[in-house]
């Protein structure tokens, strides 16, 4: 009898102690959080899953340097490519020609702005236009631009008679930007369409703008 006492007292003694026996130290640095999964609460090691907690730095943007254009006229020599839209859908590899030329923008202050200009076109033909120019942000480095005007068709077998004939009067409208390059220059890309009686054109041109 006193042996079956003692055993049970000993059985008593040792499941204390391993009921108040300390935590292991090993898994609960790694337990950092927890996470539910079918109603049930389970610990996730952040490193296994990969998962960072810091705030990512905003990407670095270039911003444009602020410009101011002083200028109030400019003379533009130009470049490039017309297009008898008429002609195209029958033979569209004989409806482009070459055009070279320039605009002079005369002197204003503020838009709108008077533009005239001459062409010399590969055909043997040749273009006088006169515009009214409206530019958004003139005093910026960055100007975009719209126009509407008159073209003149200069045909050279007719002679004087050119500006007679109304049939070589065309109306115009454009539209373009001019990018500050470096005092007093600016890059210049601009479309245009003209629309006549008899013929009807696409142009495409880019230069440069020369100020004061």
């Amino acid at each position: 009898m006193p042996k079956k006492i003692l055993t049970a007292i000993l059985t008593l003694v040792l499941l204390q102690n391993v009921s108040h026996a300390a935590p292991r130290s090993d898994v609960e640095d790694i337990l950092e959080t927890t996470q539910e999964s079918d109603g049930n609460t389970k610990k996730v090691d952040l490193d296994e899953e990969n998962i960072s907690l810091s705030v990512p730095k905003p990407p670095k943007t270039k911003k444009r340097r602020a410009v101011y254009y002083p200028f109030t006229q400019s003379i533009s020599p130009r470049l490039g490519s017309l297009v008898k839209l008429d002609e195209f859908k029958q033979k569209p590899t004989g409806a482009f020609e070459y055009l070279i030329g320039f605009n002079y923008l005369l002197y204003s202050i503020r838009s709108p702005h008077y533009e005239i200009g001459a062409d010399l076109v590969s055909n043997a033909e040749g273009h006088l236009n006169i515009a009214k120019r409206w530019i958004i942000a003139e005093r910026s480095g960055f100007r975009p631009f719209y126009k509407a005007g008159v073209l003149l068709r200069m045909v050279g077998n007719e002679g004087f008679a050119t500006f007679a004939n109304i049939k070589n009067y065309m109306a115009c409208g454009s539209v373009g930007i001019e990018d500050y390059f470096k005092a007093p220059l600016s890059l210049r890309l601009e479309l245009e369409l003209a629309v006549g009686t008899e013929r009807n054109y696409l142009l495409l041109v880019f230069g440069y703008s020369w100020a004061w």
